[in-house]
């Protein structure tokens, strides 16, 4: 999913390498009838962003933030089986 978020935020001219845009993922596992199950998976993205920057792209940044998840073929692919939950930390640079 961070390479789709990644792709909708390049398009919108912030700066996605390594250095600007993070990602952190933790699951919540079950065992159900003696067989682990992955019910929900939460990714945490952060982006490095310079303040000017920040307010001029707030809302596109949001709107892709918010969208990025139908155009990825990882959160197509279980959606509809695992819960994936995201959220975006922005932190000033």
């Amino acid at each position: 999913m961070l390479g789709t978020l990644r792709r909708a935020l390049a398009v919108r001219g912030i700066p996605t390498d390594s250095d600007h845009l993070t990602a952190n993922a933790s699951g919540e596992i079950y065992k159900e009838s003696g067989v682990l199950v992955i019910k929900r998976i939460k990714i945490t993205y952060t982006l490095n962003i310079e303040r000017n920057l920040l307010s001029e792209k707030k809302e596109s940044i949001d709107r892709a933030v918010k969208h990025h998840a139908d155009q990825c073929p990882v959160h197509k692919s279980i959606g509809n089986s695992i819960q994936i939950e995201t959220d975006l930390t922005t932190n000033l640079i």
